[in-house]
């Protein structure tokens, strides 16, 4: 499957509606943000297109260091620079190796220089979850009318 067949399954947001933020946004502003869209990070972008991504993890590895004034300093500042992007014509499987190999849980989807989703893990382990019960769902069938399963 492509992503773009995910983003439409999920009915995602027009991209006017996926929750981005500036540099020079307050960390405290982005994670009320977060609080509020029940996501786990946001899409730093200004006019050239995407140049950042905070997440959770960012939120906790800045208390550990700095203590409670993170929430006063830019997210420029503290957001991952080297984001690694997808576009929605890569494959799911694609989408989940490079996070695995990258340990992050969030891909920004660009396609054409403009941000145009975001897939989360939790997006992928559901897709997959959806395809091993059907597999499963068709298996058991197939043994119950007693044919061979066809070849997967």
């Amino acid at each position: 499957m492509l992503i773009s067949e995910l983003l439409n399954k999920k009915q995602y947001p027009n991209p006017d509606e996926i929750v981005v933020c500036d540099a020079t946004d307050k960390v405290s502003a982005a994670v009320a943000r977060m609080a509020d869209h029940d996501i786990g990070a946001v899409v730093i972008r200004d006019d050239t297109g995407v140049v950042g991504i905070f997440t959770e993890r960012d939120v906790i590895r800045g208390l550990h260091r700095e203590g409670t004034g993170i929430l006063d300093s830019t997210l420029g500042e503290h957001m991952i620079t080297k984001v690694i992007i997808v576009s929605p014509e890569q494959g799911l499987d694609e989408a989940l190796d490079l996070m695995n190999e990258n340990r992050i849980r969030h891909l920004p989807v660009v396609d054409k220089d403009q941000l145009v989703g975001m897939l989360s893990i939790r997006d992928l382990f559901v897709q997959e979850l959806q395809r091993v019960k059907s597999t499963a769902e068709f298996l058991q069938q197939q043994v119950q009318i007693g044919s061979k399963p066809l070849p997967m």
